[in-house]
């Protein structure tokens, strides 16, 4: 399948320091801070618990997020406990700049693309999400899209949820160039595991979200 070619980062967490190599090598391996631990995994293969605490992994500033107008990311999450504030991962300057994948003690998982204003869908994700649950996540950003619906797009498991927004999804993310993407927080760090994770710099389609997860489900991406 073509997609695969526009995938930029690639960290298959099956181990703390590096998680992996990044795609293409464009650097960016990523550090492990404050001991997550590796387990088992998707595919017979191995991934990273987060402890709910003060885990998380460093991933640098991954330039392929700033000041763009497509991407997508992808990765397996098995949450310990649904409706809980957790951070899945985090690019954040200052006020209203940032990119984040969040779960909300409200129930709600949430997906902020902000520059400049608040903008961000969210679901009820116990509707789809299991605690204890291997799923695959796909979030897809196409600012050249006309409404909201359009420009964020949220897979889970290779179906199309539907998202309810607040504000306007902008055209291009901000220019977070020197700001580091974090798997997890030190504040809010995810309470659960986290694999394959992937960073695409085009637009998936829902058919390709599918192959997406088929593959990586037997472990052949």
């Amino acid at each position: 399948m073509g997609y695969t070619q526009s995938m930029v980062g690639f960290w298959d967490l099956s181990n703390v320091n590096p998680p992996d190599i990044c795609w293409r090598g464009l650097g960016n391996h990523g550090t492990g801070v404050n001991t997550p631990v590796v387990v088992d995994g998707i595919a017979g293969g191995k991934a990273l618990e987060f402890d709910g605490d003060d885990a998380y992994v460093n991933l640098g500033d991954l330039t392929y997020l700033n000041a763009v107008s497509a991407f997508t990311i992808a990765f397996w999450m098995n949450q310990d406990v649904l409706d809980v504030a957790d951070t899945l991962l985090f690019k954040y300057s200052t006020g209203l700049r940032n990119i984040a994948i969040q779960t909300l003690a409200s129930g709600q998982f949430r997906f902020s693309i902000e520059n400049n204003s608040t903008s961000y869908g969210q679901f009820d994700y116990s509707t789809v999400i299991s605690a204890g649950v291997w799923h695959q996540v796909v979030v897809v950003f196409d600012g050249s899209g006309a409404a909201n619906a359009d420009r964020l797009k949220v897979y889970v498991d290779d179906s199309l949820v539907t998202l309810a927004f607040t504000g306007s999804i902008p055209a291009t993310t901000y220019n977070l160039a020197g700001v580091d993407v974090v798997l997890g927080n030190a504040t809010f760090s995810f309470d659960g595991k986290l694999d394959e994770f992937m960073i695409f710099d085009a637009v998936l389609t829902q058919m390709n979200a599918a192959d997406l997860h088929a593959r990586t489900r037997r472990g052949t991406i």
